[in-house]
């Protein structure tokens, strides 16, 4: 098996990324071989993200990026090269996707087909590193309004619409919870304002996460409550996942 190389691709892509003041994770000297499950050129985003687990990262970028040779253009003479990028980033941890898929295409002429490739290249390295660092800086950012009067319900990697509709249900038939409104919703969690037309404290807050975290009839869905310091000014509520009685 040969030893694994970075591509042309790759070196110009993390030059683009130093180049913007950033790092990428890499392998220490010192690595162990890991398993031939990870010898492939289309990796699966979970093993991708297993991988990069392994290696100390918490998050990684999961895609390909495609050349093709494109017919000549006028003038005559020209050569093209188009460059095809479709990438994800995927949580190490829970081998979740994160946010919207990246998409790039560029498409280069030049007067020869390797100086057509050699741009396309280039030009990939470039645009893809923006995207990924904007990407990147996104998911890493802060949620919530850190200087809001009120706390958010915030539900947690919520597995579907009809989950989200009974959170908000059971927060409608809390006491004293007149309306329920989506205030902000990003990376998987969704952001519930309680009477947003008036200013609930602290405590009525908690009251209302008490209502709603209490056990629930059977085949209806349950909800926990949680912590992430991410978020900032809102109760972390989590769906709780039913497990079938042992036979």
């Amino acid at each position: 098996m040969q030893k694994p190389a970075w591509s042309q691709t790759d070196r110009l892509l993390q030059s683009a990324i130093a180049r913007a003041g950033a790092t990428h994770a890499a392998p220490p000297q010192n690595q162990a071989p890991v398993s031939s499950l990870f010898a492939t050129p289309y990796l699966p985003a979970e093993n991708a993200a297993a991988l990069a687990g392994l290696l100390g990262a918490k998050q990684v970028f999961v895609g390909t990026v495609l050349y093709e040779p494109i017919p000549s253009a006028l003038p005559t003479g020209m050569s093209g090269w188009r460059a095809l990028v479709s990438m994800q980033l995927v949580d190490a941890n829970t081998q979740g996707r994160i946010g919207q898929p990246l998409v790039l295409e560029r498409i280069i002429y030049e007067d020869s087909p390797e100086r057509a490739l050699t741009q396309a290249r280039e030009s990939v390295a470039q645009g893809l590193a923006r995207l990924m660092l904007r990407t990147r800086q996104r998911a890493t950012g802060p949620l919530g309004i850190p200087d809001s009067p009120e706390r958010t319900i915030v539900l947690r990697h919520a597995t579907s619409a009809a989950q989200l509709e009974t959170l908000r249900q059971r927060i409608l038939a809390a006491k004293g919870v007149e309306d329920v409104i989506i205030r902000w919703s990003a990376r998987g969690y969704v952001a519930l304002e309680v009477n947003p037309k008036k200013l609930d404290d602290d405590a009525f807050i908690d009251a209302v996460v008490l209502a709603i975290t209490q056990p629930a009839p059977a085949g209806s869905p349950s909800f926990a409550r949680g912590a992430d310091d991410a978020v900032a000014r809102a109760v972390i509520i989590d769906g709780v996942e039913r497990l079938p009685p042992a036979e």
